[in-house]
């Protein structure tokens, strides 16, 4: 069975100013999610399952699904922040999305395959996208074994603006050992840094291995990720801004369920999209690929 490939779309882009999920930034009007899903595509993934917001999927539907028709079935699952499990009620005041870990669980109902999860505004490339689709058709996943793929900090930044960086721990067979969240992550020439609360900054090192936020799953991982976000409820359900962070969860895994999660890794450079300044940035580099061949001009072009 092929791996399912499940992007989380469901962001408000606050930062970037408007919903990045489906801004241009290909040359026949292609998203960052176009790229990721063509990737996918052409190294064993099967089938496309987007989470949005309910008042984005007219939107997603009229964007994506009609020209990815010839290609691939878009599935889309809502996530709602009044959509919790068991007897927790959302306060109406919360307008704010729960996290990662709730975007992943929207989709426990139609996933019962092995699957990656990705954000919609991240591009990885297809190397990522091949190291990802060998483990989960591989030995080595099964309901205890899962992976993550990641990059070196220098290859992960934003150049306009402070980034959160998961940056990881491993042991000497490249698992998952630890992960810490680190926010306010920013450079100044060939200097990388973290900046804490009274504005002191922290050299940090620029080859650190850290979390891209693509990672790699057996099904049976919904039954964790359900578990820890009802901890999260118990703790946070009044809070109006708390979320339940994935990358919190999967040290969580490695700690205290014994769950073993395989680093893999490449040294080549990505990029997100962060604020708007980032836009052409991404244009420049997409572009520069293009012209080497490694995609079409047109994605989509039968």
């Amino acid at each position: 069975m092929k791996p399912t490939l499940l992007v989380m779309a469901a962001g408000m882009g606050s930062r970037y100013g408007w919903l990045k999920q489906v801004a241009w930034f290909g040359p026949s009007g292609e998203a960052i999610i176009d790229y990721s899903i063509y990737d996918a595509l052409r190294t064993g993934f099967g089938r496309v399952v987007i989470v949005v917001k309910k008042e984005m999927l007219h939107d997603m539907e009229e964007i994506f699904s009609k020209k990815l028709a010839p290609f691939v079935t878009v599935e889309y699952v809502i996530q709602d922040i009044g959509t919790l499990p068991g007897w927790f009620i959302s306060p109406p005041e919360r307008v704010k999305q729960r996290g990662t870990t709730h975007a992943v669980l929207a989709a426990k109902d139609i996933i019962h395959e092995p699957f990656a999860v990705i954000n919609a505004d991240d591009f990885y490339g297809r190397e990522a996208f091949q190291a990802v689709a060998d483990f989960l058709s591989g030995p080595e996943l099964n309901e205890t074994s899962y992976t993550m793929f990641n990059n070196r900090l220098h290859n992960m930044m934003s150049e306009f603006w402070y980034v959160t960086r998961g940056i990881c721990q491993v042991d000497e067979q490249w698992y998952l050992v630890g992960i810490d969240e680190t926010t306010k992550v920013g450079k100044e020439g060939d200097a990388y840094f973290h900046e804490d609360d009274q504005w002191i900054k922290h050299p940090l090192d620029r080859n650190a291995i850290v979390n891209t936020n693509f990672r790699g799953f057996h099904p049976q991982v919904f039954d964790f990720f359900e578990k820890s976000f009802l901890t999260f409820l118990h703790v946070h359900i009044q809070d109006l801004k708390a979320e339940s962070v994935m990358a919190v969860l999967l040290e969580d895994l490695v700690k205290k369920w014994t769950i073993k999660i395989k680093v893999l890794w490449d040294d080549m450079p990505r990029f997100g999209i962060t604020v708007p300044q980032d836009k052409q940035i991404a244009i420049e580099k997409l572009q520069k690929m293009i012209s080497q061949w490694e995609y079409p001009a047109s994605l989509w072009n039968k």
